[in-house]
């Protein structure tokens, strides 16, 4: 049994919210309004979904959500944990250049606060290069991206997608067969030593993102008095399996 589920870039619109509640849970929620020039009833982008367990949420804190803003953010701590989640619209659209401060800099924020207990996780449109050195395959790399990095390396911090849990897999690929790594799940490297963690980013079918799914499963954190639940691992058998 989970007690905490994090869906992003859901692309559900704010009249459909009544179709992802759960029984059960709680829903937090960071959607955006219509884009500019866009119908109302055109479909979504982007967004967050957060599920708290019903009984889990006395360990529950929000941090900062910034719900009806063109970038969507929800900062929570559970227990002892604070997770940075996102979606973050790519630069060079209508939407990426709206917002100030910048949501790397709210995000940079958070993390440099709680760097020894965090995780970073969604659809950040920060492309931080790679090179496979098995297929030989050269991901892109934008500025964006190299903030994100020297985030990572200021905070000690880990990225799941360049581990071997990655697969060596980018999470997005163009029409022109380019690619890049713009999803992540990223923690403080002591979360990601003492605790059991399961990446798995499946094939890009064509163009477009990968399914990314992380399941981490945290012992120790919160009441000491409190034993841990057993929970459930989840290693991917296939390509096929469901997605988080």
């Amino acid at each position: 049994m989970y007690d905490v589920v994090i869906i992003a870039e859901p692309w559900v619109r704010r009249a459909e919210l009544g179709l992802v509640e759960i029984l059960d849970w709680n829903l937090v929620h960071s959607l955006h309004p219509p884009t500019p020039g866009a119908a109302p009833y055109a479909a979504s982008y982007g967004g967050l979904l957060v599920y708290f367990r019903l009984d889990a949420m006395p360990h529950v804190k929000i941090l900062e959500t910034n719900d009806n803003s063109y970038v969507d953010l929800i900062v929570f701590s559970y227990k002892d944990i604070v997770f940075v989640t996102a979606y973050i619209p790519p630069f060079n659209s209508r939407i990426g250049r709206i917002s100030f401060p910048t949501p790397m800099e709210v995000m940079m924020g958070h993390i440099a606060t709680h760097s020894e207990a965090v995780w970073v996780i969604g659809d950040l449109n920060a492309a931080m290069g790679f090179a496979d050195i098995f297929s030989g395959e050269v991901w892109d790399k934008d500025a964006r991206g190299r903030v994100l990095q020297d985030v990572v390396r200021n905070n000690d911090l880990m990225v799941m997608n360049f581990t071997t849990m990655g697969n060596a897999r980018p999470t997005f690929r163009r029409n022109d067969s380019s690619s890049s790594v713009l999803d992540y799940a990223i923690a403080s490297r002591l979360l990601c030593l003492e605790h059991r963690i399961t990446f798995h980013v499946h094939p890009i079918l064509g163009a477009g993102h990968a399914r990314v799914a992380v399941i981490a499963r945290f012992e120790g954190y919160g009441d000491p008095d409190e034993p841990s639940s057993p929970g459930e691992e989840w290693i991917p058998e296939s390509d096929e399996d469901p997605e988080l």
